[in-house]
């Protein structure tokens, strides 16, 4: 996922959502603000964006484990490593955008077949 910081005070935006990503969660984030309503699952932004603003004010690489409920059936749960990775644009000074990886733990291997129990 590719996320792109806009506004002041900074907003996330997803700039590139990954059709496996959207395939394991149910739903397709690109172009959306990660604060929009239903964007996420409830109560989940806050630890998000503590996490995004972490990675872009140390500029440094940022990896968290996150579980939740899927948004497509709110039954089962999505367990995952979430490494963010900031990159700055110009003199480097200011991160712009932020490599996301989400990579699933569990019983799911990652790939959307899976879901599906091909």
């Amino acid at each position: 996922m590719v996320v792109e910081l806009v506004g002041e005070p900074v907003r996330y935006r997803v700039r590139l959502y990954g059709t496996a990503i959207a395939a394991l969660r149910g739903d397709d984030l690109t172009g959306r603000y990660l604060d929009e309503p239903g964007a996420l699952p409830p109560g989940l932004w806050p630890q998000f964006k503590a996490t995004y603003d972490e990675a872009t004010t140390a500029r440094e690489p940022v990896a968290r484990d996150v579980t939740y409920r899927r948004l497509s059936d709110q039954t089962r749960e999505w367990q995952h490593c979430r490494v963010i990775l900031p990159f700055a644009r110009g003199d480097g000074t200011d991160v712009a955008i932020l490599m996301v990886a989400i990579i699933p733990a569990g019983e799911t291997d990652g790939r959307p077949e899976a879901e599906a129990g091909n």
